[in-house]
């Protein structure tokens, strides 16, 4: 993977609304952190309130901007003719930046990770049907499946297989409803506006970086 795959990759990950993927190995207790489910309750187990939904709002709107403004600077002075970037140094100070919004807000504390998973996780299912970033990978899957036989197709009619049963399967959130709550999801979807904004901005990004990715395969 050449260098602007990787920041291709670190990109698209801030934009999805990822963690940040660590540049070194993992440890044995990092491992077995990353393989617990995702999408837990919030450690304190408190319903979610219109108030903390509403400062997580306010949250994102503030740091959003800073967090796809740095990421969009690392892609195009990857691009550019100097020596690069230095990933790790520019990974770090982004999530240091995230770290001061958070404070502000009083999002810092352990709850914070579960409450993120769950708005993202019905964002991105209540608006996947408008997502550029699906159709991106949509039509770079439909390239790869319409070519000769080869393991790269299989790979990429099963990616798509995939992606569509996704789709099929955000009408309604039948499954965050059943894993979050009916109360739960409705109070989210209070916001609706609020939130497609900010999704909106994530998802153009993400497309972006998908875009990024293909262009650095491309490369030689």
């Amino acid at each position: 993977m050449n260098r602007m795959t990787a920041l291709g990759v670190v990109f698209l990950c801030l934009a999805a609304g990822a963690e940040t993927p660590p540049i070194q190995q993992k440890g044995p207790q990092q491992q077995k952190k990353a393989q617990q489910p995702a999408k837990e309750p919030a450690a304190s187990g408190q319903p979610l309130t219109l108030e903390t939904l509403d400062r997580y709002i306010q949250y994102r709107r503030e740091s959003d901007p800073i967090t796809l403004g740095m990421g969009d600077s690392m892609l195009r002075e990857a691009k550019g003719p100097g020596p690069g970037v230095n990933l790790m140094e520019q990974v770090k100070q982004i999530k240091q930046a995230d770290d001061v919004v958070r404070a502000k807000f009083g999002l810092s504390g352990p709850d914070f990770s579960p409450l993120d998973q769950m708005v993202r996780d019905i964002c991105d299912s209540r608006f996947m049907p408008e997502s550029a970033a699906m159709k991106v990978m949509i039509k770079r899957f439909e390239t790869q499946a319409s070519g000769p036989q080869s393991p790269e197709r299989d790979l990429a009619k099963g990616m798509l297989n995939m992606l569509r049963k996704q789709l099929e399967e955000s009408v309604g959130l039948p499954k965050q409803r059943e894993q979050y709550g009916d109360a739960t999801v409705n109070l989210v979807l209070s916001r609706e506006k609020e939130l497609k904004e900010i999704w909106a901005r994530k998802d153009a990004a993400a497309a972006k970086a998908f875009e990024a990715l293909d262009d650095a395969t491309a490369s030689p």
